[in-house]
């Protein structure tokens, strides 16, 4: 089984090679992410990457970390989008971009808990507000009472969560359990509770105006996003254009 295993391996980088030498007249290209990427991050990068390239397929896979990192071990994803930290002795990790966590409130409850002085406004983290130093971040002790939304454990969000509260010697009180980080800030878009959001998302999505911003501290608040391929694999050039479209978007 090894053998066929390691004979099929050979056979694929081979005709990775191959479609190498054919000048990305055709070949593929199979990327896996979580739904905020596929969504709002990767279109623009696919969309020219087509342009340039018609004859090479482009599929797109929408897991979560956990079965995204197994296709690409197995080799049915050529490059994983994510946050996190993936084992550096199974991937390489080629950096996109940066991102801070931030605290996702409704107006209604800002202005119940008295933390107006502290929020920004969608604008303000499109303009990078949040990053500058001399803006105040905000105490977790303000909401100590008020429900928040927050992801199912596992997830790289709700890990960095669990850290911030920790930190602030702090046991939320939690209204509901979800998967996606999107579906947190919908349901706090409607006034149901609190969630942590990436500032990417927040930068990508239309806004209603309900929602206020807050700059948090610490060192799980800080996070980068990377294109991981597995390690000691042939490159081929379809994966290598893609990778400069990429590096153009870098932020």
């Amino acid at each position: 089984i090894r053998t066929a295993a390691g004979i099929a391996d050979q056979e694929q980088q081979f005709a990775a090679y191959m479609d190498d030498l054919d000048q990305l007249r055709k070949g593929s290209l199979t990327i896996g992410a979580s739904n905020l990427f596929v969504s709002y991050i990767l279109p623009p990068l696919i969309a020219e990457y087509t342009a340039a390239f018609p004859g090479v397929t482009v599929m797109l896979r929408e897991e979560d970390t956990f079965h995204l990192t197994e296709r690409l071990l197995s080799d049915e994803l050529d490059l994983v989008m994510d946050i996190g930290d993936l084992d550096p002795q199974l991937f390489d990790g080629i950096f996109f971009c940066h991102g801070s966590l931030l605290l996702t409130v409704p107006e209604e409850i800002v202005l119940r808990c008295g933390a107006e002085k502290y929020a920004m406004t969608a604008q303000d983290i499109r303009s990078n507000r949040h990053l500058l130093p001399e803006t105040e971040p905000v105490s977790l002790s303000l909401f100590r009472n008020e429900p928040f939304l927050l992801l199912n454990e596992g997830n790289d969000t709700r890990k960095r969560a669990d850290s911030i509260f920790e930190l602030h010697q702090m046991k939320p009180v939690v209204r509901l359990l979800l998967d996606q980080q999107i579906s947190a800030y919908t349901f706090a878009d409607y006034g149901m509770g609190i969630s942590f959001t990436g500032d990417l998302l927040v930068k990508h999505l239309p806004q209603s105006g309900k929602l206020r911003y807050f700059r948090l501290v610490g060192t799980e608040v800080e996070r980068s996003v990377y294109f991981y391929r597995r390690r000691k694999r042939f490159a081929p050039k379809a994966q290598r254009k893609f990778l400069e479209i990429a590096a153009s978007y870098r932020r």
